[in-house]
């Protein structure tokens, strides 16, 4: 079959002295080009087709976890001695750190008596003590609400002035709830994601109604004693050399129907920073960020694009989000993917063994075995 280049190749000049063949081959040279150009477009076009019909089938029909079977892994090379000690260590590290854990818990002791009478012979001593057997079982203590009643104790002087003790402090004036359980209200809701309504029917059982509006202006409240705390740790990350990012929808309630909300999230070291915007727009990163310099790493939104220039901050990419594409090309191009799954999995295991490491050594652990070689 001929090919593109056999064609242009043509000279019409030499097959014909006539000019009206030499018309006719110049149309139909040029109607083959044209042909083959609109040839491939379609073959692209049926590509992409597919390999959009493809995800979306995968998306709708197919696992959503990215993680591979195990039988479509490729085969593992043979672990060196020393990269197995490493692991070795890392997982005993781990598994000390949560010992640690479980020993800074408070302790109670619980007394179990010897028997009054030997089970043997009946007898009712006298007995020699020795050492006891210790034993230890971790156990939840159930919550409880308390009502703390505050009493100023009051005198009056010969003069007739009377003096009273201090007001208690309160969290806000006229407020009948103490910090603890304006606490409890707000990690409740945020971090335990449990919703006002099953909140207010945990505090009934505990024996203390309350509404669910009550429960709303407490947290609202905790907001707004909290904003500073909250601009503080804006400040700090915009100051921070290196700062990951990600933003995630969140239902929001509307008069009609719910909308859709963002919930952007700017992490720096041990700061974390949660910035809530009605919109996906840019415009957020650019209010935490302002003109910071640095590094800064996401994914490929282009919403971070005003705040990673040339004289602002430092684009990294996510390796997440990268490994995904050749995910995706799995089907397509098997080992050139599975080439780049392990390297991936190379680097993730080097970060799980630096989970169970000190900050302090996390640096030369990614250093010796996560760098570029």
């Amino acid at each position: 079959m001929a090919t593109r280049e056999d064609i242009e190749q043509i000279d019409v000049d030499e097959v014909s002295d006539s000019p009206a063949t030499r018309a006719l081959l110049i149309m139909m040279k040029t109607m083959l080009l044209q042909l083959m150009t609109l040839i491939d477009t379609l073959q692209a076009e049926r590509d992409a087709s597919r390999a959009e019909a493809e995800e979306l089938k995968r998306a709708l029909l197919g696992q959503r976890s990215e993680r591979q079977k195990r039988s479509e892994r490729a085969p593992k090379a043979p672990v060196d001695p020393q990269e197995a000690e490493r692991r070795r260590k890392a997982g005993q590290r781990k598994r000390e750190a949560n010992r640690r854990k479980k020993k800074d818990l408070p302790a109670e002791d619980v007394e179990h008596p010897t028997p009054a009478i030997c089970p043997g012979c009946n007898s009712s001593g006298p007995f020699s003590a020795l050492p006891p057997e210790v034993s230890y079982e971790y156990e939840r203590v159930p919550e409880k609400l308390v009502k703390r009643r505050h009493i100023q104790r009051k005198h009056v002087c010969g003069c007739g002035h009377i003096a009273c003790g201090p007001a208690p402090a309160r969290v806000g004036d006229c407020a009948h709830y103490g910090p603890g359980l304006h606490a409890d209200a707000v990690v409740s809701k945020c971090a335990d994601a449990m919703p006002i309504n099953r909140l207010a029917k945990r505090y009934e059982r505990s024996g203390v109604p309350m509404a669910r509006s009550t429960l709303t202006d407490l947290y609202h409240r905790s907001a707004d004693l909290l904003e500073p705390i909250w601009k503080r740790l804006k400040t700090l990350v915009a100051a921070a050399s290196h700062v990951n990012a990600d933003e995630t929808s969140q239902p929001v309630m509307d008069t009609e129907k719910c909308r859709r909300g963002f919930m952007w999230t700017f992490i720096a070291q041990t700061i974390v920073l949660y910035v809530f915007s009605a919109t996906r727009s840019g415009a957020t990163a650019g209010r935490v960020l302002g003109d910071s310099v640095g590094v800064l790493q996401v994914d490929g939104y282009t919403g971070y694009n005003q705040v990673t220039t040339p004289d602002r901050r430092i684009r990294a990419g996510c390796l997440a989000h990268a490994r995904r594409y050749f995910y995706k090309a799995h089907d397509t191009c098997p080992d050139e993917a599975e080439f780049v799954f392990e390297l991936v999995r190379k680097l993730y295991r080097v970060e799980r063994d630096a989970a169970g490491s000190c900050q302090d050594s996390c640096l030369p652990l990614r250093e010796r075995y996560s760098a570029c070689q």
